[in-house]
C-alpha cells in the first residue's frame, strides 16, 4: 500500500536542499571576509583549535577539568571579543555572514515544536498543483469558479417527476452539500459521486471545490478518468516520460482529495478495471476523500464495472443526482 512517505521524503529533501544552499553561501562569506580581512581567519582557526589544545593539557595533567573549563570561556571571549572589534575597525558586524531564512519561522527545518510550519504545507499544496497541471490539463479558474458565482437561473423550478423536486431546488441543495463538504473538510469524511447528463454543471461544481480546498491549503488533484488511467498504465509499463512519474502516482494515492471526472469515458479494460478498483479501495481504507463526475447512473456503473468496484461506489459515497438542460445550449440560446 502506497503512503504519503515518498512524497514528504520528497520535500523534506526541498529543506535539506535549502541547508545545503545555506551553508555554501554563509562559507562564500565567509572566505569573502577572510580575503580582505585574514586576521579573522586567524583567529576563528585559533577559535576551533581552543578545545584541542585544553585537552592536550588535561591528559598532560596540566591543569584539572574546572580549570580548563574556567580558562576556555576565558581565551574563547577574548578571542570572540577580538574578532568583533577587528571586524568593526572594517565597517562590519557579524551580520555580513548571515544569510536570511527562506522561512523565519521554522528556520528551514519544515517544522515548529513538532508540528508542520506553514511553508512546509505550502510546498505540500505546490507539489500538488505540480502534480495536478503535469498529469491533467483540467483548466481552474480560480477567480470565477466559486460558490458565490453560481447561477441558478439555468435550473428549471417545475418539478422533475424523476427525483420529485425541481432542477432548481435539487442544484441548489447539491452545491449546498458540496459547499459544506469544503467547509468540514479535514475535520469529516465523505466521498461524492456526483453524476447526470452532460451540461448541468458537474464539472463548473467541481471546480469550485477543487478552488476553494487548494486556496484553503489541501492537496488536490482534478484530473479526467481517461488521462488519469492512461497515466497509471504508462506508470505500471514504465511507459511515462514524466519526471518523478513514480512519486506522481503516488501523490493520486495520497492527496487529500482526488477528484476524477468524465468518469467512464476510459477504455474500459482488465487493467483499468483493476487499476480503478486498487485506488478506490486504497484510498477508502486510507480515508482520503474521493469525488467522481460522471453522465453514468447506478445501472450505467452495474453494467460497467465490476460488482467490486460498483459496490465501493453505491455503499462508500454519497450520490448526488443532477438533473436539468444543458447549461451550455441555454446560454448559446441567451447570448451569453
Amino acid at each position: 500500500m502506497l503512503s504519503a512517505s515518498a512524497i514528504e521524503k520528497h520535500i523534506n529533501s526541498e529543506y535539506v536542499h535549502l541547508a545545503n544552499t545555506r551553508r555554501e553561501l554563509e562559507q562564500e562569506r565567509l572566505n569573502t571576509v577572510y580575503a580582505l580581512i585574514p586576521e579573522v581567519e586567524e583567529i576563528d582557526r585559533a577559535i576551533a583549535t581552543v578545545g584541542v589544545r585544553y585537552s592536550t593539557k588535561i591528559i598532560n595533567g596540566n591543569i584539572t577539568a574546572s580549570e580548563l573549563a574556567s580558562s576556555m570561556e576565558a581565551e574563547l571571549d577574548e578571542l570572540k571579543k577580538k574578532r568583533a572589534e577587528i571586524l568593526a575597525k572594517h565597517g562590519m558586524n557579524e551580520d555580513v555572514f548571515a544569510v536570511p531564512y527562506e522561512c523565519a519561522i521554522c528556520k528551514d527545518t519544515g517544522a515548529v515544536n513538532g508540528k508542520k510550519c506553514t511553508c512546509y504545507k505550502q510546498k505540500m499544496k505546490r507539489f500538488m498543483a505540480d502534480a495536478a497541471s503535469r498529469i491533467s490539463n483540467i483548466p481552474i479558474d480560480f477567480e470565477n469558479c466559486s460558490f458565490k458565482n453560481v447561477d441558478f437561473s439555468f435550473y428549471s423550478k417545475d418539478a422533475d417527476p424523476t427525483i420529485g423536486v425541481s432542477p432548481y431546488d435539487n442544484a441548489r441543495n447539491i452545491y449546498r452539500t458540496c459547499l459544506d463538504f469544503c467547509k468540514n473538510f479535514g475535520n469529516s469524511y465523505e466521498n461524492l459521486y456526483i453524476y447526470g447528463p452532460a451540461g448541468v454543471g458537474k464539472t463548473y461544481l467541481t471546480s469550485c471545490m477543487v478552488a476553494q480546498l487548494l486556496n484553503a491549503g489541501h492537496g488536490v488533484i482534478y484530473q479526467t478518468a481517461y488521462k488519469l488511467f492512461n497515466f497509471l498504465e504508462d506508470c505500471h509499463f514504465n511507459r511515462s516520460k514524466l519526471n518523478n512519474a513514480e512519486l506522481l502516482k503516488t501523490a493520486i494515492y495520497d492527496c487529500d482529495l482526488l477528484i476524477i471526472d468524465d468518469f467512464g469515458t476510459e477504455f474500459i479494460t482488465s487493467y483499468t478495471q483493476s487499476a480503478l478498483f486498487d485506488l478506490l479501495n486504497t484510498r477508502l481504507l486510507e480515508k482520503k476523500s474521493t469525488i467522481i463526475n460522471s453522465n453514468l447512473n447506478m445501472n450505467d456503473v452495474r453494467n460497467t464495472y465490476t460488482d467490486r468496484v460498483s459496490s465501493r461506489i453505491m455503499g462508500d459515497f454519497t450520490l448526488l443526482r443532477f438533473v436539468g438542460d444543458d447549461i451550455r445550449l441555454l446560454k448559446k440560446e441567451r447570448n451569453m
